[in-house]
């Protein structure tokens, strides 16, 4: 055989010779050889190498796809997950029936329940109406006093009885404990100055006092709300029930003329005459001392004084949450929801639907934005951010007195690195609501006007290609209750923020963060479907997460005030919201 031309036996056949190989020499002749005898084979190593790379991208595509469906199924598991336990929260609170002290023969109240399951009574057609300019709202009003009254621990139930019965018959007996916001006070926002009510209508149950309160700075909170009164006759609702007009109006927190009257130039409330001023957490003093302390100078000491104001002595989120977990563990069987940073009581939503209703000048506006929006109360979604609070993220972007002034005089300017800060919390709020609660229209609430005309002009991208574009209304700078810019103001440059602080409150779910309004707004909505969206620091935090579900705590005996439990008449919590 000549030496450069050399036969080749084909990988695919049996005869020979298949292929020729042209122009070799002795050592591609080796070469050739050797892959006779089993080396390397250009053709043949090609095409194995071509046969090994689509076999693992083939591999590479089979384990994305299982890495994708893991994730989708996780996902779906997670939504139902989700789903079960809010729909196991609906089922506990038709279960809800607590016994009223000398109701009727039965002594109970019952309550149909509404189609969406949360203890909110249907609508009737009569009660419902067209004209925006209407001052009647579902999600407020004295149709709702009774299902909100039915679900408070039986203390709390009897105190407010007890509360009508010495507002509607008022005598020189009568004493009260004050909840002052005068002149120079440190108050806080509207929120927080409303957050511990709880906390002091349990003082006030303990000291046979009636509660009240009275506000002189930035306004008066008669301004914005009154107290509902008894249903008309003939009213068609099925959460009212055939209880007298004494005990089915809501209750009323305004205090007397006299006092009023008393304190119209009084500056600050430890400046009142002859009165005292009880303060609660004092630096290292636990909650629960204070208390005891209080209630036994009211019953002794300051028994024979008409008025006595309460206050807390900090605002520190800490001992806020302190006197708030005083009042859960006297409201609660065995077990009470925890409390993080902001949030106010789960029983807030229908404590304050016994208390106030909203002005009839403040219920026309609400429905007429919520006309104009197409909003129907239990069928949207809210979110809120903070904006404007001086949390480390704005304080990083343009520093501490400057983030301090725009939270309490306004000003933060919609651009550049704030602006993309801003925009980032919007994209993962929205991301929030709509993995908790897809296909629902979003109503958008901010402190900061160009960033609420942002939100409500644009297609937000949110997750998974899908964008979002909430609704809401360019209002103008919003004013802070507690801020610095407060000098000659009236009560209508306020009504932004009461308005969006009720429509929030007739919210299926509600997605917020930082600062207690945004939590004032879920506890209204009721809290049984929320997110929270930003951390303690400002930042974003992605959606699922655990930091709106609410453990349950096991309630001690030594905690409670003189170390006293109720026996009777709390409410469970449940083990489907402890998980």
């Amino acid at each position: 055989m000549d030496s450069g031309r050399v036969q080749i036996r084909s990988r695919f056949s049996s005869k020979r010779p298949s292929y020729e190989y042209q122009g070799g020499n002795e050592a591609s002749s080796r070469s050739i050889n050797r892959e006779r005898n089993g080396a390397s084979n250009p053709i043949f190593s090609r095409r194995k190498w071509h046969t090994l790379m689509l076999m693992l991208m083939l591999i590479a595509a089979v384990m994305a796809m299982t890495l994708i469906m893991g994730s989708y199924i996780l996902s779906m598991g997670i939504i139902l997950n989700r789903e079960k336990k809010y729909e196991q929260v609906q089922q506990q609170e038709k279960q809800v029936n607590v016994n009223v002290r000398g109701a009727a023969d039965d002594s109970s109240i019952h309550i149909e329940e509404s189609s969406e399951g949360r203890g909110r009574p249907d609508p009737t057609p009569s009660s419902l109406t067209s004209s925006s300019n209407s001052h009647y709202l579902t999600m407020y009003g004295s149709h709702r006093v009774q299902s909100s009254m039915s679900r408070l621990p039986k203390w709390l139930q009897d105190y407010f009885k007890w509360h009508r019965h010495e507002t509607q018959h008022k005598s020189k007996e009568t004493k009260y404990i004050i909840l002052p916001c005068l002149g120079s006070d440190k108050c806080g926002g509207f929120s927080d100055r409303l957050r511990t009510l709880p906390f002091f209508l349990l003082i006030a149950s303990r000291t046979n006092r009636v509660l009240c309160i009275h506000w002189h700075e930035p306004f008066r909170l008669e301004d914005f709300f009154e107290p509902p009164p008894p249903p008309p006759p003939g009213t068609s609702s099925s959460a009212i029930t055939s209880a007298s007009p004494e005990d089915s109006g809501g209750v009323d927190w305004r205090c007397p003329a006299e006092y009023i009257e008393s304190v119209k130039d009084v500056r600050i409330s430890g400046g009142q005459k002859n009165r005292h001023l009880m303060s609660f957490g004092i630096r290292k003093v636990p909650v629960v001392e204070s208390a005891e302390l209080a209630i036994k100078d009211m019953n002794e000491s300051f028994n024979e004084d008409t008025y006595i104001s309460v206050a807390m002595y900090s605002n520190s989120l800490e001992k806020m949450n302190e006197a708030l977990m005083l009042f859960q563990r006297h409201s609660y069987r065995d077990k009470m929801p925890t409390l993080s940073h902001w949030d106010h009581v789960e029983l807030m939503g229908d404590i304050f639907r016994v208390l106030f209703q909203p002005k009839e000048e403040v219920a026309k506006r609400v429905n007429q934005t919520m006309t104009k929006l197409g909003l129907v109360e239990n069928n949207y979604n809210s979110v809120h951010i903070r904006a404007r609070y001086p949390a480390h993220e704005l304080t990083r972007l343009i520093g501490d007195s400057a983030a301090d002034q725009a939270d309490l005089k306004g000003g933060l300017h919609f651009e550049g690195k704030v602006k993309d800060y801003l925009v980032s919390l919007l994209q993962n709020s929205l991301s929030c609501i709509n993995f908790l609660s897809p296909d629902q229209t979003v109503y958008f609430a901010s402190d900061q006007n160009d960033f609420t005309n942002y939100a409500i002009s644009h297609d937000v991208g949110v997750n998974s290609g899908i964008s979002a574009k909430p609704v809401g209304l360019d209002r103008g700078e919003i004013l802070h209750s507690a801020g610095a810019n407060n000098v000659n103001r009236t009560a209508d440059d306020y009504y932004p923020i009461i308005e969006d602080l009720l429509i929030m409150g007739g919210s299926k779910c509600v997605a917020y963060g930082i600062g207690s309004f945004g939590a004032f707004g879920a506890a209204l909505a009721g809290k049984n479907c929320r997110v929270i969206h930003r951390k303690f620091n400002g930042k974003s935090v992605e959606c699922p997460n655990d930091r709106g579900d609410r453990t349950g705590l096991v309630i001690e005996e030594k905690e409670m005030i003189f170390g006293i439990k109720d026996k009777d008449g709390t409410i469970d919590y449940g083990q489907d919201q402890t998980g």
